[in-house]
């Protein structure tokens, strides 16, 4: 199970790893884009750089860009009109390019964080599963030497039970060999020689 655990840890921390480095070339592109924009410039335009705030500031640019040239279309360069309009689209612009930048670095710091943790509890599981492994070693040459005492035991017991019945035995002057009769002397024999 550990080992399982362990594995799995490693896939995802591969993939965090690849996806960092997909972050990390993200930031450099939206950088190239936005070279002017420096992150946490502005933290209360950056504050929130989830996915539909970037769609949603996008889609409002896209709105101011389009009455610019609406306006542009109407009027002079110089009309007050297409002058605010024209500040609101620059506005609006910084204000995107500072929340992609702070939104691709977020993604980036997360991720770098999220590795740190994988890289953690890798470990950690790692050094679990060495604890285990060395575990098994001493719990099999322990098993190996219960075995030998247990036979040791055997023998031990057996050789006292011998020797009891030994001792009994030679107290009782008590041997295998019993005499069913007393020896009687064959007379015919000694009368022939």
């Amino acid at each position: 199970m550990i080992e399982n655990q362990a594995t799995s840890l490693e896939r995802v921390l591969q993939s965090t790893r690849a996806a960092l480095a997909a972050a990390e070339v993200k930031v450099r592109a939206v950088r190239a884009t936005y070279p002017d924009v420096q992150p946490g410039a502005d933290l209360r335009a950056g504050s929130d750089s989830s996915a539909a705030a970037i769609a949603g500031m996008q889609a409002e640019l896209y709105k101011l860009q389009i009455r610019e040239r609406e306006l542009t279309a109407r009027y002079s360069q110089k009309h007050p009109r297409v002058a605010a309009i024209q500040e609101q689209v620059r506005q609006a612009k910084h204000l995107f390019s500072i929340q992609r930048v702070t939104s691709e670095q977020a993604r980036r710091v997360s991720l770098e964080a999220e590795i740190g943790e994988l890289q953690a509890q890798y470990t950690q599981a790692k050094r679990h599963l060495l604890q285990l492994n060395e575990n098994q070693i001493r719990v099999n040459s322990l098993e190996q030497e219960v075995e030998q005492l247990a036979a040791n035991y055997r023998k031990y017991r057996d050789h006292l039970e011998q020797a009891r019945i030994d001792g009994a035995l030679e107290t009782d002057r008590i041997s295998n060999v019993n005499i069913a009769q007393a020896p009687t002397p064959n007379r015919s024999a000694h009368k022939e020689r």
